[in-house]
């Protein structure tokens, strides 16, 4: 009689045990529940907030820096799209015109050249739509990835690897072309003064990198800096072209962009029948919102 009893208090307490841990588990499951859709409606909530953003540019005329910003939003809205197809929404088809820069003569390029040895992001001015926007997008983290492994092969130094060293190149990016171009001109039919002018300038250009980069080219005369140099010419072709890619970023962030449809009567902000935003139509202008031409260089 007493195992009896002993046997059913132990039955009893797995039982009891049992139904404790299901009301755990359940628990958890109900709180886990309960953040993750918090945590969603949080996303869409988001969206919701980005979608009625969007609309106010209609009419606008904003800066490169803030285009950027919209290129930078439209993807990540497009990408919660694809990933939240059940919410009812469509990618926003994004379309941002260079026609009038192919025009206009008071047009200054985004490009110190036009070269398809460059891999830039709207060659010939092509238009930005939604097949380069993401390229756009992570253009300045791609150029850095590209720096920094210069910066592997020993070339530089990894501690100047950075967007400020990007935007000093960037700026220097026309001297650093130039030097490039004059090493293969030398001649030996020079005359004094243009091998002085020459030598004077591939000093200034191997002092202007040497600040920049921390590298040592410039030497006790101008021949050894020559050198010194030519001998790293392949990477400095490199450093040049990582100069003229974000060259063309920073151009294009000083350029105003007005948020408008093809015809000037037209909305620039395209809304479904569902009452959000499916497309955005800019073009580049030339004038900034106080009607001032833009200079760019």
């Amino acid at each position: 009689m007493e195992n009896a009893t002993k046997a059913l208090l132990i039955a009893a307490g797995v039982l009891i045990g049992i139904i404790i841990l299901s009301m755990l588990l359940l628990g958890y499951n109900q709180i886990s529940n309960y953040y993750q859709q918090e945590s969603d409606n949080l996303s869409l909530k988001q969206i919701v907030e980005l979608n009625k953003k969007f609309t106010n540019y209609d009419g606008k005329t904003i800066r490169g820096n803030e285009m950027l910003s919209v290129i930078n939003s439209v993807v990540d809205y497009n990408t919660w799209v694809t990933q939240n197809a059940n919410e009812g929404y469509e990618e926003i088809q994004l379309n941002i015109s260079f026609e009038m820069s192919k025009t206009d003569s008071r047009w200054t390029s985004f490009h110190i050249e036009e070269s398809s040895s460059y891999d830039y992001l709207f060659p010939n001015n092509s238009p930005i739509t939604n097949t380069n926007m993401k390229k756009i997008s992570t253009r300045k983290n791609d150029l850095l990835t590209k720096f920094s492994n210069l910066s592997q092969t020993g070339f530089v130094s990894s501690n100047v690897v950075s967007e400020n060293t990007l935007q000093l190149l960037s700026s220097n990016v026309h001297t650093i072309r130039d030097w490039l171009t004059r090493s293969t001109q030398i001649t030996n039919d020079m005359s004094q003064s243009q091998k002085e002018r020459y030598d004077e300038n591939n000093v200034k250009a191997a002092k202007i990198i040497d600040k920049i980069l921390q590298t040592k080219f410039t030497d006790n005369t101008a021949e050894e800096t020559q050198r010194n140099m030519l001998a790293q010419k392949s990477k400095i072709e490199k450093i040049e072209q990582i100069a003229a890619e974000y060259y063309e970023l920073t151009q294009f962030k000083r350029t105003y962009f007005l948020c408008e449809g093809e015809e000037t009567d037209k909305s620039g902000v395209l809304i479904a029948s569902n009452g959000k935003v499916k497309a955005m139509n800019f073009k580049i202008v030339l004038n900034n919102d106080q009607g001032h031409t833009i200079k760019f260089n």
